[in-house]
């Protein structure tokens, strides 16, 4: 099952919501709310507002005791300022500033849900030098919170599997400095692009998790199963045998340049050509019926069609734009695919990748794997 992001956010409507019904000393429906697991959480803070309000005989603003609270139980790891508003209204409001914490989270987190998952957020908190450090040494895109959430539970478990998929060594060309595209005339046997960036970064990532006592092991593998494809095969002039052995090749010279705890071809080494076409089969169609029935998961889909339009161009000159869905939904496969491959062979698995970031949405379909992209530079 995939992380929701419900396990840090109670929204604003609810969370206003549920403190009235505190305030107000009236029952509160967790059934109807959607919040049966946070019920002994809630039913506490109402018997600790209770307590107070008794003790105070009512002389006390309303979200006040919350805030104060919220202000106690983060006042070690960052500053949270209220202030009351200037104004004439019989009801009290206040400006509240916890932008630290908003930063640090990825989202505004509301009152009840600093106070509900104060646990998790703390553990996020204490862990964001970790974060900004990662983020900025291999230069990733900001991590998400439901990575954060997903990492600081793989460190719990302890050593961790950093799995890394590279591309075939596509021919590309230099666009600008820091811009490649891919021409998909032939196929190579050096590193790749993608390996070429992985071998910038790959001391960067070791010494970071030494840095921070992260016992870890690192495995690099290459997308042999894009042998599979005939239409890329015969656009690059080779067959599947000689795809393999090409990639084959780019997989001895990584594990010579990088020495990683283990590299070598996805389909190859970690699964059988059998069980791969069998389980691409299986996740294309969880995708489709995902495309049909979720309307965010298809939003993010056509984005992908959008913003991998270039990239198709060249891959498969011989499709037509209408054909850039299906292309996703088989791509989409395998990265759900080796999502499960990966689950099944490393323990505590964790993503560095390094290809595009909007296909990210693929490897949880089925798992719960934390996931984290460097910032795309081709086209």
């Amino acid at each position: 099952m995939q992380l929701s992001r419900n396990e840090l956010y109670i929204g604003p409507e609810l969370s206003k919501k549920i403190l009235n019904l505190i305030h107000c000393g009236e029952i509160i429906d967790y059934k109807k709310f959607k919040i049966e697991k946070y019920r002994n959480k809630i039913e506490k803070l109402k018997k600790n507002f209770d307590l107070e309000k008794k003790n105070k005989k009512n002389k006390f603003i309303k979200n006040h005791f919350f805030w104060e609270l919220a202000l106690e139980k983060y006042k070690n790891l960052f500053k949270i300022d209220v202030k009351k508003k200037h104004q004439k209204s019989n009801k009290d409001k206040y400006d509240v500033n916890y932008q630290e914490i908003s930063k640090s989270l990825g989202y505004n987190p509301t009152l009840l849900s600093l106070i509900i998952f104060e646990n998790k957020i703390k553990k996020i908190l204490k862990a964001n030098n970790f974060f900004k450090e990662l983020e900025k040494s291999v230069n990733l895109e900001n991590i998400d919170i439901l990575s954060k959430i997903g990492l600081l539970k793989l460190l719990n478990k302890g050593e961790i599997s950093i799995f890394t998929p590279l591309c075939p060594d596509y021919e590309h060309v230099r666009i600008s400095e820091n811009l490649y595209k891919y021409t998909f005339n032939s196929l190579g046997e050096d590193y790749g692009l993608i390996g070429k960036k992985y071998i910038k970064i790959n001391n960067m990532i070791k010494n970071l998790l030494k840095k921070h006592n992260i016992k870890f092991k690192n495995h690099i593998y290459y997308g042999d199963f894009e042998g599979f494809n005939q239409a890329n095969c015969k656009n690059l002039n080779e067959d599947e045998k000689s795809f393999i052995k090409k990639v084959e090749k780019s997989s001895i010279k990584m594990k010579k340049k990088c020495r990683p705890s283990s590299c070598g071809l996805i389909v190859k080494d970690l699964s059988s050509k059998k069980k791969w076409v069998n389980l691409c089969k299986e996740n294309r169609k969880k995708i489709v019926n995902l495309f049909d029935k979720d309307l965010s998961f298809k939003r993010k889909v056509l984005e992908i069609c959008t913003s991998r339009k270039n990239l198709y161009e060249s891959w498969f000159p011989d499709k037509e734009v209408k054909d850039y869905l299906d292309i996703v939904f088989d791509q989409g496969s395998e990265y759900t695919s080796l999502s499960d491959i990966v689950k099944k062979n490393f323990k505590n698995p964790f993503f560095i990748c390094l290809d595009h970031s909007k296909m990210k949405i693929f490897y949880n379909i089925n798992n719960s794997i934390p996931v984290v992209y460097c910032r795309p530079h081709y086209l």
